[in-house]
């Protein structure tokens, strides 16, 4: 279930413009934002990542015109996850499948369960830390950086597949992001964003791509925060990596093992598990803070086996459910099904029916506009950010996302 739409956090909270008058109609970029929703509402569009281009003023009106429209908003707090990046002014919806989420919860479950476990073998100070973690799933994630409390058009929001946090951390130290579908989401991207745009704030990305490159190949990959120097300045960044150290130290934000290798494959091209396992010291799901001197000697340990027996076994549940070829109970034959009678919701105005056509017109032209290679681009940014900054990328650095390619 995805969090509320409300905008700042309780104790971040922003006081925004009045509404406008319900005779301003929006602009077409907001018209597109709320036409791309209603579009997921009737099911129209493809699974995936699903982004629109809006820039922050536009997407302060988009929410405006939400609690106008409050079926819509509604929906769009219980069935609809969804990002905003007011650096790059992209707004994404998360689409996501059976194969996607039935994957997610079994792996997810494994991690949970490792972490109970390990909370009963770890001295007492730390087993209570450990034993409170818990997954916030889809939940909005709000990546302040450094920006000052009043300072909204520059916050970050996402909702991440699962990340693990102590109730008391303002962000998940470890988070989980799958890729599944023809539209694949730029994890790449997005654990940069992660890292970088909380100030080291979030530790460890997980990234999980299903079926890499249209094939039966799978990839796991991990991100973490590392400090580097150039040109006499500190910078904080985002670094893949293949395998970590036990060590954490509070005097580095960075630890791990470097390898020729960009991502370990767990399944490959004929469906098989590889050797090898995804494992993470449950020191990456703390405050370097309260990580005691020596570190606990505890592993979140996930087998490739078991990633590819979860993922055998979220393809074949899609795959009985789309061909109705599963068991189901019988009625005898004498029984009838009678459906309750339900309140029919009042047609839309002559008016607001229009607006509607209009707005999923515009969303259908927006979404097939986005539908080709994502670039992003931080070349050209003035000034350079220091090692907390929180920014992503430095000057005159390019990133390229080809969904083709991934």
């Amino acid at each position: 279930m995805n969090s509320s739409l409300s905008t700042t956090p309780p104790d971040r909270q922003i006081q925004l413009p009045s509404p406008p008058s319900s005779n301003e109609k929006p602009s077409a970029v907001v018209s597109s934002a709320l036409g791309l929703f209603r579009l997921h509402r009737e099911g129209v569009l493809a699974p995936g990542w699903n982004q629109l281009s809006i820039q922050p003023a536009d997407y302060h009106e988009f929410l405006r015109q939400l609690d106008r429209d409050k079926e819509l908003r509604q929906w769009i707090e219980v069935k609809i996850p969804y990002d905003y990046d007011p650096d790059e002014c992209l707004l994404a919806l998360r689409m996501t499948t059976l194969t996607h989420e039935v994957f997610l919860h079994s792996f997810v479950r494994d991690i949970e369960e490792q972490l109970q476990t390990i909370a009963t073998e770890v001295p007492d100070e730390l087993a209570s830390i450990v034993a409170n973690i818990v997954n916030q799933g889809h939940g909005h994630v709000f990546l302040w950086g450094e920006t000052s409390t009043d300072n909204w058009r520059n916050v970050s929001q996402r909702c991440p597949d699962a990340g693990f946090r102590h109730p008391l951390m303002l962000y998940p130290r470890v988070i989980v992001e799958v890729s599944y579908s023809q539209r694949r989401k730029p994890l790449e991207y997005l654990a940069d964003s992660y890292i970088t745009d909380s100030c080291g704030g979030v530790g460890v990305v997980v990234g999980v791509d299903l079926e890499y490159r249209g094939s039966s190949e799978s990839r796991v990959m991990v991100w973490r925060p590392k400090l580097t120097r150039d040109n006499g300045e500190t910078f904080l960044e985002s670094e893949l990596v293949v395998s970590q150290v036990l060590l954490f130290p509070e005097s580095a934000l960075h630890c791990g093992l470097h390898s020729q290798q960009n991502s370990q494959s767990f399944c490959n091209s004929q469906g098989h598990g590889l050797p090898g396992s995804l494992t993470l010291p449950v020191s990456d799901f703390l405050l370097p803070s309260s990580i005691p001197d020596p570190p606990p000697q505890h592993n979140v340990t996930i087998p490739f086996s078991s990633l590819s027996t979860y993922f055998t076994k979220a393809l074949t549940l899609e795959s009985i459910t789309k061909q109705r070829r599963g068991q189901t109970p019988a009625l005898p034959p004498d029984v009838k099904v009678r459906k309750r009678k339900r309140t029919l919701t009042p047609p839309l105005s002559e008016e607001r029916e229009k607006r509607f056509r209009e707005d999923t017109r515009r969303a259908r032209e927006a979404s097939e506009r986005v539908d080709g290679d994502f670039v992003l681009s931080m070349a050209g940014q003035s000034g350079t950010p220091s090692a907390r900054s929180g920014r992503r990328l430095r000057e005159k650095e390019e990133w390229s996302y080809d969904e083709g390619d991934d």
